[in-house]
């Protein structure tokens, strides 16, 4: 997919962040990470500045900071607090917006030890409970996208069928045949339906977490792009599931008999969003990364 003069060096960064604060001082500024939807740098060392790499994730980061002004009073622990947003800059045709450095490392550098995992399932399972209690009205009129039920699973059915053809050409017809079946008899799992659709982070990946190395506690959760109105077990997808156990007792959701498997269908579906940003982006590593998965799925490896 074309991407228009998306930002990846220090010297853009800081061109367009002088431009549009004037006030900063942008002496200091480094890479800190870049992911499917953007990048991210540190300016003088107390502020991170995202930088969208599409129109539609820039609508989305626009979204996000109107969230995060509302919902981050509401939560038990740091989020980014956007108070640098600017529609663009010089050349640059899309908001882009600057926080306050949460300090921290992620939790997929941390080493998870039974010991760390109780520290960590607490404050992940307060953070949840919080997250998941703000109202879902308020956070589709501040235009998060939302799910009933029904339209979650044909989301997901959606992904599938836009996959498919990518699976039987790279992984072969016999292979694709066997996971049409599963993935057809997964999407017509009734308990699918079973739950009330809350807030969501959309996106709880260990690599959005932001542990204290020392403490061993939650010191932030960053990255609320993709939230939204839909199941909370999506919440729990992206954990390690022992460590997805531990957070949603610390919860105190129950999220019902129907909640684990929940839980597996939206973990089997990460696969799919990885093959189809990975050809959408032109990113060889992404779709193998999700065609390898899919073909643990279909040699009934999950």
């Amino acid at each position: 997919m074309h991407v228009v003069d998306a930002v990846t060096t220090v010297e853009r960064c800081r061109a367009l962040v002088a431009v549009a604060f004037p006030g900063i001082d942008v002496g200091r500024v480094a890479p800190l990470g870049a992911g499917w939807d953007g990048t991210a740098f540190t300016v003088g060392d107390r502020l991170v500045f995202r930088f969208p790499r599409r129109a539609e994730v820039a609508a989305r980061l626009r979204v996000e900071v109107a969230l995060l002004a509302e919902l981050g009073p509401a939560l038990p622990l740091p989020v980014p607090r956007p108070d640098h947003v600017a529609p663009g800059a010089l050349d640059f045709p899309w908001t882009f917006a600057g926080y306050p450095l949460l300090r921290g490392v992620p939790l997929d550098a941390v080493a998870l030890d039974d010991p760390a995992i109780g520290r960590v399932a607490d404050d992940l399972g307060r953070f949840l409970a919080a997250l998941h209690r703000f109202p879902a009205d308020r956070a589709a009129a501040l235009g998060v996208p939302a799910f009933t039920p029904e339209r979650w699973v044909e989301r997901t059915a959606a992904l599938w069928e836009r996959a498919l053809p990518v699976v039987a050409v790279r992984l072969g017809d016999e292979r694709a045949a066997r996971l049409d079946g599963a993935w057809r008899a997964r999407l017509a799992d009734r308990r699918l339906l079973d739950f009330t659709p809350v807030l969501v982070h959309g996106d709880l990946a260990l690599e959005h977490v932001l542990v204290d190395p020392e403490s061993g506690r939650v010191g932030g959760v960053i990255d609320f792009t993709d939230a939204m109105v839909a199941d909370p077990a999506l919440d729990y997808a992206g954990l390690p599931e022992a460590l997805a156990r531990r957070v949603q007792a610390a919860s105190g959701e129950s999220g019902g008999a129907s909640f684990w498997a929940r839980w597996a269908f939206c973990r089997a579906a990460t696969p799919l969003h990885a093959v189809l940003a990975g050809r959408q982006l032109g990113r060889d590593d992404l779709l193998e990364e999700g065609l390898a998965r899919l073909d643990r799925q279909a040699a009934g490896g999950g």
